[in-house]
Parts: structure tokens; C-alpha cells; sequence
């Protein structure tokens, strides 16, 4: 197994047992994670897992879905700049905006309002992006985030009142630090730690950031907030002093492992001041390996976790399935495991491995209103523990994803609410994410490369043609049947990394394409950043948004609900821009700039348009450096903006 790159960050092209992946599906991830392909997926929960692929043409289909109307798909975008970009994760508040979070190789990151407007490099020139758009795909911010090393991103969440928690790895001496519990980098050169980071609202500044590690290595790949505003994190750490507390249910190292992993979990609260300490860090494992993958909290203040085991030992809480079903022998393959801790982390309250014969790895997990849990991922075994009645109850072939749902029947009687498959006889990867609406309905994302895909989006209505496709599927409560799928996809290679949903049903994606023709909509970047077909280039990220309920209206799909006019995109710029305008009803648009003093430099649009999103560019060359205004007047709407031409 030779590195493709010197030094402690790695690409995952170069593991023998599995195929190489396109380039916006790599990761440089720690070389102890790298030199294990299943932990690997723990600390980027983004990059999937194949044996081998034949051609899409070759492979049967997902299980047919019942479908309702197309939904209304609101903006569909590129993110990115001329090198690589890897997603890490997506949030949404509860008025739409979305918030996305990954790792750039690009210095021409299209940044906006940024708290960190240069890209801080390191030996593979990384950096975090953040970006928050609005609900129609507005970019409000995008910012560079990290240090003189190099970072990755696994998660991002949100809270109520819109500050951004950024959770990945870090091997940066000089990651920015705001009143940090852990001011210091624990491992040694090239070494990450985890790394937590608060954003303001506007992402101008950071609030709060923090180092968490020990004098190995370790990688936070979930964080989860409680209404209480207290942080949950979950992650992977190989070292033997890793910060735990007092009194934490696994206060000590206990992983003699091939690659000598623990999970940990770790629970930040806050005080009256807004001062952050943990209230409590704790390991989580046994003798062999575990990684944590995703976090979700309850109103209590439970924390539920998931992620890969393959102890024969590891610490069971009233387990639905009380034995590792996978070889613990075999290096690569082992189960999933569901645990829940109380509040105060000093004991388990559930848990339980959950996998077959061979190998299993979880991506993604969250809890209802009734305290249910649901758990997605991926599984190469044929005894998956499925149950009777659902959509797909055995294996199509080769890797399949799955999802579950275990319930509480009461007390501390757990019990399978539902488990099924989900695939074909391709290669099929629900590693994206999992979220859950009031009538228990799953969205689950993921990747596929098979042809037929039971899909009705506006987006596209069949396989993109390349080696994999997006996906974005509803499963019922019961999971019986498909209530909605689509694909997103073009001719190269799609990724996801993250689903996110909001109150009023709004569901958005993220992930990673090298694909030069997916298709946009509404989108704030409808150009593919990198150089198509230039492996060196690599990939963008994407985010694509659908509509409330996923169910279109008697209008046209994503149609405007008012007249608005959007910051242009990107700003500052040099020497190109783009303008965009809805219109909510037919009829004349006057688009025009003007220079600080008021005088008109250019007319962009003075024409009748019909109903819609629309777009213009402009183009300010032979116009000086500064401030412009663009002001628009559709009927008795009026509205400017300001924008920055820089030289």
C-alpha cells in the first residue's frame, strides 16, 4: 500500500482492496486513518466504498418506488473554484438558509464577506470553506477557515438564531483559537487533532473555536446542539491521553486494535456568561477498533451516537443485537453500533451492535419526536438483520445501503421498529445522511451507479452516465415503499456528504461532483470550476435545495412568491459578475449601475420579461476599482444593492 503523496496526509486512490475513486471523492485524511479503509469512512463520511463496477447498463434496479408529484426544486448549484472541493456537511435554519461546510484546494474560492478572505495553504494546500446561501441560493457569506496546515471538515450544524458549528480535523500549530478549552495542537508534526469552530450569524468572525485531542491523532466527525445551546461531539482518536473528565462513563484508552482506535463523545454546555466547558468527554470502545461517525441529541439532553466497532467486547447497554455478527479477525470488515449515553455521560442508556456477516459502516443517524432512532449506512453482508414487510428485505449484491429505525417499546426495552436494504445489484452507498419529518417519513441520501433509478425530479429523469449519481430518495414510515426519488448526476462522478430538512419541509443536499454537465437551477454558480477532464483539477462541490413538502404547486415549479433582487455573485469580483432578479409576474425590468456619486454607468436589462428566476452578467471592464450600485425597477418594486469592483 504506497502513498500517492509524501507525508501524513494521504489520498484514499491508493488502497488495494478497494477501486480507486475520481478525485472529488478523495480525502487527505491522517495516514493512521488512511491505512484503514473502514475508519476511513468514519472520518470522512463522504468517501464510498467500492469492490468493483461494471457498467450501469449491467444493473437492475433500486426497488420501484410509488411516487407522488415532482417536487418543486428551488436552486441547484456548483461551489467551487479551479482545484478540488470535498463537502463536508449542510445545515438549514428554519427559515431556509443553508449552511455548507468542506475542505478547498482552490485559492479562488469564490469567498464573500469573509472573516478569512486568503487560503491558509499547507503542504496539500487545504483549507475549510464555509458558506451560508439563502433560501433562494443567495450566497450571504462564504469564508476560508484554518490555519498554515492543512484541514478537512466532517459536519456542520446551525443554531436558532443562526451561528454555524464546524467540526473536522486539523494539523495547523496556528488554527485560529477564540477562547479555547484546548489552545494547542496535542500530536505530533503532520498529525491532526479535532477541531470545533463557532461562527457569527454573518460569518464575520469566529465566536468561539477549540482544539480537542491528545498526543496521537483524532478527528471530530459529528456535532449535534441540544435546545439548551450545548455542543455534542462525536470522533475517532488513537491516543492514549486523550482529555477525558471526571466521572465520564470510559475514562481510559482501551483499544489494542490492528490501528488502535477509540470512539469518543464529548458534551460541551454553556454557561450564564456564554462561557463554554465540558460537562463531560468520555472514550467509547473496547479491545479492538471503534471510530464515532454521526451525534443527535433529545430535548433531555441524551446523546445518540453511531459508528463502527469490531470488539468483541465493546460496551453493550440492553443491546437489540448482542454479538458482533462480523469477523473480528478480518481488519476490514465489522458492525455498526447504536449507543445512547445520559445526559450527564456517565452511563449508557442503549447499546447495541447491528450489522451481518461481513462488513458494515453507519453515516448517518438521527432521533424523532418520539424517541425513536434512526440509523443509515452502508453493508456488504447478506444477513443484515432486516425485518418482515419492508421495501428491500435481502442483499441485490455487492454493497447495498440500509436503514433502521429502533424504537422503545418502553422502559429500556428496545426493540427494530424496521431495518431494510437499500439498492440493487450495483454498487449502492446511503452514506449521505438521514433526516426524519413529524409523520416519520425518512429522507436518506446517497450515491448509485445504477440505470434504471426509480427517479421523477425536474432535475433529471434518468442516470447521469457517469460511474456514480446522487440520490436523494422518501421512504414511508414503515419503510415499505418509496414515496419520492430522484438523482442528481451528470457524465463523471457524483459524491454526497450531507441532507439536511427544516420544519416546513424543506430538504437540501450536498456533495461532490467532477461532472461538467450537472444540471442548475437557479444556481448562484452554473459553472463547473474545475477543468473537466483534468484529474488534477478536480472536482466542485454542489448544494441543491427542493421544495416544502416535496410536492410541486398549481404554478410552475420554483416559481418566485414576490419580486427580490439578489447580491450579485461573486463580491467583491474582477472583472465579472452576476446580477440576479425574480420576477413574480410579467412585465418590464429596468437593471442599471450606477458609481457612488449617482451617475449611470451601464444599463443591464430594459425589457419585458416573464414570471421567474433570471440572471445577468456584467462585465465592469474599463470601470476603476470601487463601489457600484445596481439598482432595479419591476412595476412598483424597487430595489439597490452595492458592490465592489477590486483591481
Amino acid at each position: 500500500m504506497s502513498p500517492s503523496l509524501p507525508g501524513s496526509f494521504l489520498f484514499c486512490d491508493t488502497m488495494p482492496c478497494y477501486q480507486p475513486y475520481p478525485r472529488s471523492l478523495r480525502f487527505p485524511v491522517p495516514l493512521s486513518f488512511r491505512l484503514f479503509c473502514v475508519l476511513i469512512l468514519m472520518m470522512v463520511p463522504h468517501v464510498g466504498m467500492a469492490q468493483h463496477s461494471p457498467s450501469p447498463s449491467s444493473h437492475t434496479a433500486f426497488p420501484a418506488p410509488f411516487f407522488t408529484s415532482a417536487p418543486v426544486v428551488r436552486f441547484a448549484t456548483y461551489l467551487g473554484g479551479s482545484q478540488d472541493e470535498l463537502a463536508g456537511g449542510i445545515a438549514m435554519d428554519e427559515d431556509g438558509n443553508v449552511y455548507v461546510a468542506g475542505t478547498t484546494f482552490s485559492e479562488d474560492f469564490p469567498i464573500q464577506s469573509s472573516m478569512h478572505p486568503h487560503q491558509g495553504g499547507g503542504i496539500f494546500g487545504t483549507d475549510i470553506y464555509v458558506a451560508k446561501l439563502s433560501p433562494t441560493g443567495e450566497v450571504l457569506y462564504a469564508t476560508f477557515l484554518g490555519g498554515t496546515g492543512d484541514e478537512f471538515v466532517s459536519d456542520i450544524t446551525v443554531d436558532a438564531t443562526g451561528h454555524a458549528y464546524v467540526v473536522g480535523g486539523t494539523n495547523s500549530d496556528d488554527f485560529p483559537m477564540v477562547d479555547s478549552l484546548q489552545g494547542y495542537r496535542g500530536g505530533p508534526l503532520l498529525h491532526s487533532d479535532g477541531f470545533l469552530a463557532k461562527l457569527s450569524p454573518d460569518g464575520s468572525s469566529l465566536l468561539f473555536s477549540t482544539y480537542l485531542g491528545g498526543t496521537g491523532e483524532e478527528g471530530i466527525n459529528g456535532v449535534a446542539l441540544d435546545p439548551e445551546g450545548n455542543i455534542y461531539l462525536v470522533g475517532g482518536t488513537n491516543s492514549f491521553d486523550f482529555p477525558t473528565t471526571a466521572g465520564a462513563f470510559q475514562p481510559h484508552f482501551s483499544s489494542r486494535g490492528v490501528f488502535g482506535f477509540d470512539a469518543f463523545v464529548a458534551k460541551l454546555g454553556v454557561d450564564e456568561m456564554g462561557n463554554y466547558a465540558f460537562a463531560y468527554a468520555t472514550l467509547l470502545g473496547g479491545s479492538g477498533d471503534e471510530v464515532g461517525a454521526r451525534i443527535a441529541t433529545d430535548p433531555e439532553g441524551h446523546a445518540y451516537v453511531t459508528g463502527y466497532t469490531n470488539s468483541l467486547d465493546f460496551p453493550l447497554r440492553d443491546p437489540i443485537q448482542p454479538d458482533l455478527a462480523g469477523p473480528d479477525d478480518d481488519d476490514f470488515s465489522g458492525d455498526v453500533f447504536v449507543t445512547a449515553f445520559s445526559p450527564d455521560g456517565s452511563f449508557l442508556t442503549l447499546s447495541t451492535y447491528l450489522g451481518g456477516e461481513a462488513a458494515e459502516q453507519s453515516a448517518g443517524l438521527t432521533v424523532d419526536g418520539q424517541g425513536d432512532i434512526y440509523v443509515m449506512g452502508w453493508t456488504t453482508s447478506t444477513s443484515f438483520p432486516t425485518t418482515p414487510g419492508v421495501l428491500q428485505p435481502t442483499n441485490e449484491g455487492g454493497t447495498d445501503g440500509f436503514v433502521a429505525r429502533l424504537v422503545r417499546s418502553g422502559g429500556s426495552v428496545w426493540s427494530l421498529g424496521y431495518a431494510t436494504y437499500l439498492g440493487g445489484t450495483g454498487f449502492d452507498e446511503t452514506y449521505g445522511g438521514i433526516m426524519v419529518d413529524d409523520e416519520g417519513r425518512a429522507f436518506v441520501a446517497g450515491i448509485t451507479d445504477i440505470e434504471p433509478f426509480p427517479a421523477s425530479s425536474p432535475i433529471v429523469e434518468a442516470y447521469g452516465g457517469g460511474l456514480t449519481d446522487a440520490f436523494l430518495l422518501q421512504l414511508d414510515a414503515d419503510a415499505s415503499q418509496v414515496t419520492y426519488a430522484t438523482l442528481l448526476g451528470g457524465n463523471a462522478f457524483e459524491g454526497i456528504s450531507g441532507v439536511a430538512a427544516n420544519a416546513s419541509g424543506r430538504v437540501c443536499i450536498t456533495g461532490g461532483t467532477e461532472s461538467a454537465d450537472l444540471e442548475t437551477h437557479n444556481a448562484v454558480q452554473d459553472r463547473f470550476g474545475s477543468t473537466p477532464g483534468d484529474p488534477e483539477s478536480g472536482g466542485d462541490a454542489f448544494v441543491a435545495c427542493f421544495s416544502e413538502s416535496l410536492v410541486a404547486t398549481e404554478d410552475a415549479p420554483g416559481a418566485p412568491i414576490d419580486f427580490a433582487l439578489h447580491q450579485n455573485f461573486p463580491n467583491p469580483f474582477n472583472p465579472d459578475t452576476e446580477i440576479r432578479f425574480d420576477v413574480k409576474v410579467p412585465g418590464h425590468v429596468v437593471l442599471k449601475v450606477y458609481n457612488v456619486l449617482g451617475q449611470e454607468v451601464r444599463t443591464l436589462v430594459n425589457a419585458e420579461y416573464a414570471a421567474g428566476y433570471h440572471r445577468v452578467a456584467f462585465d465592469a471592464r474599463g470601470l476603476a476599482s470601487g463601489v457600484y450600485v445596481y439598482r432595479i425597477e419591476m412595476g412598483d418594486f424597487e430595489a439597490e444593492k452595492h458592490m465592489v469592483l477590486l483591481r
